[in-house]
């Protein structure tokens, strides 16, 4: 969309939306205004028809008219005379605005007074709202007098309905509700008055606006538009044009000013460009012929210096791995060392422990020997328990066949007492326990020989155990007296061992003392070798800077010369004049 018409949109709406914000503002304003004036008539009027009731009631008290010339007086005044139809013709003077009148209701919704249907009750009459107009009207009168509002027909258009207003209020003296109605559009009809002003005034306002913003915005947009011509020629570098001519004294004017020095500007500093780029380039060709030559040299110069360097390296790589040998052989001989001396000193301890045990064998043969002659001991000492044991058994023996005789004695003493009646009782007595006394000691006889009995196996299973382990015990003292003789040829093999090692040992911290001199040497060569190599790897690191650097050189002169053919092809694309 073009600034122009951006503009044109812009002031319109600005000129347009003001205006109708107070055109509507003002319309809803009188419009509510005059509302408030018809209120205040209907109000004012139904209190005027209040005081007329009120003078007329007080004729009546006065007794100058009947209440109900009273009445009828009161109506007449408040609509018009009563017709043969029951119709009243409104001929009051009071202005109600059109098709508006007066009306009284009773407390109970009759019409007392009506222009068309007075006499009739109207408590149910609804509006299409669902409004009960004339209930609402009487509610509002008891609470001393407000408004209701309603929807019904024109008198002359049945087909059309129109917002109505009537005011009511209650007269304490007959009880009447004096109502006062009109339609709404009799009090605000001349607000159409007032918006078809303010249309009138807005068409004008826009039509005298769009004027005025169309010359104005000609008048800024053609400058604008020449500049921005001239603008895009300038960004597809063309500098051919001539030179802005804008007669506007604002900053448009200012801004075409800036933008013919601007071009002036560019003109000077792309000959200048231009100038330099060829310069340049010739420049750039000759460091870019001179680098080449550095480099080849600089190349050359590391290549051989490389060559050395792998020299030096297999030279090193060679110390290297005689300084691994000779320190390998340097660690077998001292792990040699350090085994001949452990072996030395295990086979000290074995000849040590050889003596020990020698020692232990020959206390061990003492100890065998006490063992055996206690064995002796100890299987005399059995037998005779033996003997002793059988004796007992014999002695058991008598003592029990004497039990027994004394049992069978005891027995026939029994028979003797009972043959001799009351005479022999006592002597029967001394029978029993005798009898009892010999059953006693048989039986002890017979524990005490199963006793013996038992004692005797026994006694020939000890020294059954005790033969067996005299055998034993010979038998251990072969052994014993045996490995007596073993460890004396060990001892003797030991001290044989430990003369061999001891020569041996000597011989070895020999060799291991011309081994550390060896390996000194080789460090000292392997330092010298490391401090050439050293040297050499910085001499190559050098020589490889300095051709790192050539081949940059070389290739920021070609880039340079690239840089410069583009500025001159950027250059040459500009048009001038």
């Amino acid at each position: 969309m073009k600034i122009r018409t951006k503009l044109i949109i812009i002031s319109l709406s600005l000129l347009l939306i003001p205006s109708l914000i107070i055109g509507v503002s003002s319309y809803y304003s009188a419009k509510e205004h005059l509302n408030d004036l018809g209120e205040k008539m209907l109000k004012n009027n139904v209190e005027m028809a209040l005081q007329l009731i009120d003078s007329m009631n007080y004729a009546v008290q006065t007794g100058e008219i009947s209440l109900e010339e009273a009445q009828e007086k009161v109506k007449q005044d408040l609509i018009g005379d009563l017709q043969s139809d029951g119709s009243r013709v409104i001929t009051t003077n009071v202005d109600l605005g059109e098709d508006g009148y007066f009306a009284v209701y009773g407390l109970d919704g009759l019409r007392i007074a009506h222009p068309f249907s007075e006499g009739e009750n109207a408590w149910e009459s609804v509006d299409s709202n669902g409004i009960y107009m004339i209930q609402d009207m009487i509610k509002s009168a008891e609470k001393g007098g407000d408004f209701t509002y309603y929807s019904r027909v024109l008198p002359n258009q049945p087909d059309t309905e129109e917002e109505k207003i009537a005011y009511s209020a209650l007269d304490p003296n007959w009880g009447w509700v004096v109502s006062a109605s009109s339609y709404m559009k009799s009090y605000n009809h001349g607000i159409n008055l007032i918006k078809q002003t303010i249309m009138i005034t807005l068409c004008m306002s826009i039509v005298i606006g769009f004027i005025v913003i169309f010359l104005f915005s000609r008048h800024l947009a053609i400058p604008v538009q020449l500049i921005t011509e001239i603008v895009q020629k300038i960004a597809k570098q063309d500098l051919s044009f001539k030179f802005i001519k804008v007669n506007n004294k604002d900053e448009l004017g200012d801004l075409a000013t800036g933008i013919n020095t601007m071009t002036a500007s560019l003109r000077d500093i792309i000959q200048s460009v231009s100038s330099s780029a060829e310069q340049v380039a010739a420049t750039s060709q000759q460091l870019t012929a001179s680098s080449e030559q550095m480099s080849t040299a600089s190349e050359e110069i590391t290549e051989s210096i490389q060559q050395i360097s792998t020299g030096q390296d297999k030279q090193m790589f060679g110390m290297k791995e005689a300084n691994n040998s000779v320190a390998q052989i340097s660690s077998s001989i001292t792990e040699i060392t350090r085994n001949i001396k452990g072996l030395n000193d295990l086979s000290i301890e074995t000849s040590k422990v050889s003596l020990n045990g020698n020692e232990v064998i020959t206390q061990t043969v003492e100890q065998m020997n006490q063992i055996k002659e206690q064995s002796m001991m100890t299987t005399e000492a059995m037998r005779l328990l033996e003997s002793k044991s059988q004796e007992i058994g014999e002695i058991i023996n008598v003592i029990t066949s004497i039990a027994a005789q004394t049992n069978l004695l005891a027995l026939n003493a029994a028979i003797e007492a009972a043959r001799a009646g009351e005479q022999g009782k006592g002597f029967a007595v001394v029978a029993d326990e005798v009898r009892k006394l010999a059953e006693e000691s048989g039986n002890a006889a017979n524990n005490i020989a199963t006793l013996i009995s038992e004692i005797q196996i026994n006694t020939q299973n000890t020294v059954q155990t005790v033969v067996e382990g005299k055998i034993v015990v010979e038998t251990g003292m072969n052994y014993v007296e045996n490995a007596g003789k073993t460890f004396e040829t060990i001892a003797a093999d030991v001290n044989l061992i430990n003369d061999k090692l001891s020569s041996v040992s000597f011989e070895i911290q020999e060799i291991s003392a011309n081994t550390e001199v060896l390996v000194n040497e080789i460090h000292k060569t392997k330092e010298v070798t490391n401090q050439s190599t050293s040297y050499t790897q910085h001499v190559v690191a050098a020589a490889e800077e300095q051709y790192a650097s050539m081949v940059e050189m070389t290739v920021a002169s070609r880039s340079l010369a690239e840089m410069s053919q583009q500025l001159q092809d950027l250059v040459s694309d500009f048009k001038s004049i």
